[in-house]
Protein backbone atom coordinates (compact mmCIF):
# COMPACT_ATOMS: atom_id res chain seq x y z
CA UNK A 1 0.00 0.00 0.00
CA UNK A 2 2.69 1.82 0.72
CA UNK A 3 4.48 2.05 -2.96
CA UNK A 4 1.08 2.34 -4.52
CA UNK A 5 0.40 5.30 -2.51
CA UNK A 6 3.89 6.70 -3.91
CA UNK A 7 3.35 5.37 -7.19
CA UNK A 8 -0.67 6.40 -8.13
CA UNK A 9 -2.01 8.14 -5.51
CA UNK A 10 -5.92 7.86 -6.93
CA UNK A 11 -5.50 4.10 -7.48
CA UNK A 12 -4.51 3.90 -3.81
CA UNK A 13 -7.36 6.11 -3.02
CA UNK A 14 -10.00 4.13 -5.15
CA UNK A 15 -8.68 0.43 -3.54
CA UNK A 16 -8.58 1.88 -0.32
CA UNK A 17 -12.62 3.34 -0.81
CA UNK A 18 -13.50 0.00 -2.35
CA UNK A 19 -11.39 -2.12 0.75
CA UNK A 20 -13.31 -0.37 3.08
CA UNK A 21 -9.89 0.31 4.48
CA UNK A 22 -8.22 3.52 6.60
CA UNK A 23 -4.72 3.65 5.76
CA UNK A 24 -2.31 4.91 8.59
CA UNK A 25 1.13 5.35 7.50
CA UNK A 26 3.84 4.03 9.69
CA UNK A 27 6.03 6.80 11.44
CA UNK A 28 9.19 7.84 9.95
CA UNK A 29 10.75 7.68 13.72
CA UNK A 30 10.18 6.28 16.89
CA UNK A 31 11.11 6.88 19.84
CA UNK A 32 12.15 4.28 22.96
CA UNK A 33 10.40 5.11 25.78
CA UNK A 34 13.07 4.23 28.58
CA UNK A 35 11.16 1.50 31.62
CA UNK A 36 11.85 4.52 34.52
CA UNK A 37 9.96 6.95 32.47
CA UNK A 38 7.11 4.22 31.57
CA UNK A 39 7.15 3.20 35.05
CA UNK A 40 6.40 7.40 35.40
CA UNK A 41 3.90 7.38 33.50
CA UNK A 42 1.79 4.19 34.96
CA UNK A 43 2.27 5.51 38.19
CA UNK A 44 1.09 8.68 37.05
CA UNK A 45 -1.81 7.76 35.38
CA UNK A 46 -2.49 5.46 38.52
CA UNK A 47 -2.53 8.43 40.92
CA UNK A 48 -4.92 10.57 38.64
CA UNK A 49 -7.24 7.75 38.76
CA UNK A 50 -7.39 7.22 42.43
CA UNK A 51 -7.55 11.22 42.77
CA UNK A 52 -10.90 10.98 40.82
CA UNK A 53 -12.23 8.76 42.39
CA UNK A 54 -11.55 9.96 45.78
CA UNK A 55 -13.29 13.39 44.40
CA UNK A 56 -16.52 11.28 43.22
CA UNK A 57 -16.68 9.94 46.62
CA UNK A 58 -15.80 12.92 48.38
CA UNK A 59 -18.38 14.80 46.33
CA UNK A 60 -21.31 11.67 46.99
CA UNK A 61 -20.26 12.69 50.73
CA UNK A 62 -21.01 16.44 50.04
CA UNK A 63 -24.38 16.02 48.51
CA UNK A 64 -25.76 13.70 50.92
CA UNK A 65 -24.79 16.36 53.69
CA UNK A 66 -25.90 18.95 51.86
CA UNK A 67 -29.38 17.56 51.40
CA UNK A 68 -29.17 17.13 55.49
CA UNK A 69 -28.23 21.07 55.77
CA UNK A 70 -30.76 21.79 53.54
CA UNK A 71 -33.68 20.03 55.46
CA UNK A 72 -31.83 21.49 59.07
CA UNK A 73 -32.38 24.79 57.08
CA UNK A 74 -35.29 25.15 56.28
CA UNK A 75 -36.45 23.99 60.22
CA UNK A 76 -34.39 26.75 61.18
CA UNK A 77 -35.61 29.10 58.69
CA UNK A 78 -39.31 28.31 59.58
CA UNK A 79 -38.39 28.74 63.19
CA UNK A 80 -36.81 32.19 63.20
CA UNK A 81 -40.34 33.39 60.94
CA UNK A 82 -42.27 32.32 63.94
CA UNK A 83 -40.08 33.95 65.96
CA UNK A 84 -40.03 37.49 64.00
CA UNK A 85 -43.68 36.75 63.73
CA UNK A 86 -44.26 36.78 67.76
CA UNK A 87 -41.93 40.20 67.86
CA UNK A 88 -43.84 41.85 65.22
CA UNK A 89 -41.02 42.16 62.94
CA UNK A 90 -40.76 41.12 59.28
CA UNK A 91 -37.39 39.25 57.98
CA UNK A 92 -36.14 42.98 56.40
CA UNK A 93 -36.43 45.27 59.58
CA UNK A 94 -32.91 46.61 60.86
CA UNK A 95 -30.51 44.86 63.31
CA UNK A 96 -31.43 47.44 66.03
CA UNK A 97 -35.32 47.03 66.04
CA UNK A 98 -34.70 43.05 66.04
CA UNK A 99 -32.44 43.47 69.00
CA UNK A 100 -34.12 45.78 71.40
CA UNK A 101 -37.38 43.26 70.60
CA UNK A 102 -35.92 40.81 71.75
CA UNK A 103 -34.35 42.07 74.50
CA UNK A 104 -37.71 43.79 75.76
CA UNK A 105 -40.10 40.85 75.33
CA UNK A 106 -37.66 37.52 75.62
CA UNK A 107 -34.05 37.12 76.28
CA UNK A 108 -31.82 39.46 77.82
CA UNK A 109 -28.48 39.69 76.02
CA UNK A 110 -25.60 40.35 77.52
CA UNK A 111 -24.47 44.50 76.09
CA UNK A 112 -20.59 43.22 76.44
CA UNK A 113 -18.84 40.40 75.71
CA UNK A 114 -15.95 39.08 78.28
CA UNK A 115 -12.69 38.84 77.29
CA UNK A 116 -10.12 37.34 79.80
CA UNK A 117 -6.89 39.80 80.23
CA UNK A 118 -4.11 38.47 78.13
CA UNK A 119 -0.59 36.99 79.72
CA UNK A 120 1.06 40.59 79.34
CA UNK A 121 -2.10 42.46 81.23
CA UNK A 122 -2.52 39.88 83.99
CA UNK A 123 1.55 40.52 84.83
CA UNK A 124 1.40 44.00 84.56
CA UNK A 125 -1.34 43.78 87.38
CA UNK A 126 0.28 41.31 89.50
CA UNK A 127 3.69 44.04 89.52
CA UNK A 128 1.36 46.97 90.29
CA UNK A 129 -0.43 44.90 93.15
CA UNK A 130 3.46 43.71 94.23
CA UNK A 131 4.19 47.32 93.92
CA UNK A 132 0.95 48.86 96.22
CA UNK A 133 2.23 45.92 99.18
CA UNK A 134 5.68 47.09 99.20
CA UNK A 135 4.33 51.02 99.31
CA UNK A 136 2.35 50.27 102.52
CA UNK A 137 4.51 48.37 103.98
CA UNK A 138 7.19 51.60 103.60
CA UNK A 139 4.34 53.70 104.92
CA UNK A 140 4.45 51.49 108.01
CA UNK A 141 7.47 50.97 109.00
CA UNK A 142 7.64 55.25 108.36
CA UNK A 143 4.64 55.54 111.38
CA UNK A 144 6.30 53.17 113.19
Amino acid sequence: MKKLRFKDYEKFLWLCEELQIKYIPIPEYTRRIPKRTAERNTIRKAALALRKEKLATFQKQLEEQRKVFNQHKEKEMEFIGKELADLALDEKSPIVQVYQALKAGRVELEEHVHNPPGRRRMILEKKFELHEKRLREKQLEAAS
